[in-house]
């Protein structure tokens, strides 16, 4: 194993920019997962299911309850982060998304 050389320029830019190509690497799949749960009505179910969960659209705050509502805002930031990525991934997603809950909800009454 070889020990680290700061005097080595080429080896750092070598390995900054492996990392670089790396996270990038991580970044594209991470997009292409989210894109592809998106794509399938099932997984929309689920991102649906997701976001009501977390209350993205509710008011986290709880009168006199500060621990319960510091909860709700943490819960909530976990699907602000799957809204942001619909967002930035499938804008297009949320809206297909949004028709088949109405329609579900429709037929089950």
């Amino acid at each position: 194993m070889s020990e680290f050389d700061p005097t080595d320029i080429e080896a750092i830019r070598e390995a900054h920019r492996l990392k670089e190509e790396h996270e990038a690497f991580l970044k594209r799949r991470d997009t292409d997962d989210f894109k592809w749960l998106m794509s399938d009505k099932r997984g929309r179910r689920i991102v649906y299911r997701l976001l009501a969960d977390t209350g993205v659209f509710r008011n986290p705050f709880v009168p006199g309850q500060t621990d319960l509502s510091d909860y709700n805002c943490g819960v909530m930031s976990i699907g602000q982060k799957f809204f942001a990525d619909i967002n930035e991934f499938c804008p297009e997603r949320y809206e297909t998304m949004i028709t088949e809950q109405k329609d579900d909800s429709r037929n089950k009454r």
